[in-house]
């Protein structure tokens, strides 16, 4: 009988453990059986460690021709020539107070580079921390936050927000007494006589036709030693988001209140605009407020209060 050829040979998982012939014994027909080297891988297994694969077993028993002593040999040459494994030592780390840990990690931080700082609850927060990258079409033409005070006007609808404003740049001299004369006589043609300095920052058509500012107006000015950019805020609900793309920028702000009881009562009310803004630009970080009180000459007052 022609002697088998030893690739023919296949493992399978489980393992006949009634052979107990000796490893080198072979029948009388000189062929290896599948049970002896089924027993030869078993014990091998056993004898090796767990970083020796099933493959690398195998092949050692083909290398030497099914010779346990020889496999075996081969096997732990192999294990010699695999670097080994480093084992973690376990760190001794010895438990500090929590007031020493405190004050390690605050020298942490302190030696680590610079973060972005995260804001605390008492730390403002403005649109531009939140959505870093949008850029506000009212401050396209403002100059650097560092040499210039972002200043908003809000407060309810028709408080005089626009009115006050255009007269004080009127009185600044930042508008001249030709335009102010042009703006009188055409706010009276659309029959507003009383609206032109209104028109110093209200410039769109559909504002003057109206009457009512719909976009944020930008103005600078300066005081002294101080640049400050003008931003008018719409009073009207109906463009509370352009109010808020002002605010948003502002260092400081001036909340103008209607001094007439039924304006006043209204900028109150659970809707009313002059609550809305004063807590929106709260919000939006505004910590400075100036409260100015207008059309005081429209209601019954004491000159000497």
């Amino acid at each position: 009988m022609a002697r088998r050829n030893k690739n023919e040979y296949l493992m399978e998982d489980e393992y006949d453990d009634e052979d107990n012939q000796d490893y080198d014994e072979e029948n009388q027909e000189g062929v290896i059986t599948k049970e002896m080297i089924n027993k030869m891988f078993k014990d091998l297994r056993q004898v090796m460690p767990a970083k020796i694969t099933r493959k690398e077993i195998m092949k050692a028993l083909e290398d030497s021709n099914y010779n346990f002593e020889k496999a075996k040999a081969e096997l732990n040459a192999l294990i010699n020539s695999k670097p080994a494994e480093s084992v973690p030592k376990p760190s001794k780390e010895v438990k500090k107070h929590p007031k020493e840990q405190a004050v390690v990690e605050e020298e942490k931080v302190k030696s680590s580079p610079a973060t972005k700082p995260i804001p605390s609850e008492s730390t403002p927060i403005n649109l531009n921390q939140i959505y870093p990258n949008i850029e506000y079409d009212c401050l396209k033409s403002s100059e650097p936050r560092d040499e210039t005070i972002n200043l908003v006007v809000i407060g309810h609808v028709d408080s005089g927000k626009s009115t006050t404003m255009g007269h004080l740049l009127f009185d600044l001299g930042y508008v001249t007494h030709g335009k102010m004369t042009q703006y009188e006589k055409q706010s009276k043609l659309q029959g507003k006589p009383t609206f032109h300095y209104a028109w110093v920052l209200d410039e769109g058509t559909s504002e003057r036709e109206h009457g009512v500012t719909i976009n944020v107006a930008l103005k600078h000015f300066q005081l002294k030693d101080k640049n400050f950019m003008l931003l008018d805020a719409p009073g009207h609900k109906d463009f509370i988001a352009n109010m808020i793309s002002g605010a948003a920028q502002a260092d400081c702000a001036i909340l103008m209140i209607d001094s007439k009881k039924s304006s006043f009562s209204a900028g109150f009310k659970e809707k009313g605009q002059t609550r809305e803004h004063a807590i929106l630009a709260r919000c939006l970080g505004v910590t400075q407020l100036v409260v100015a009180i207008n059309k005081l000459d429209m209601v019954l007052h004491s000159l000497n209060l």
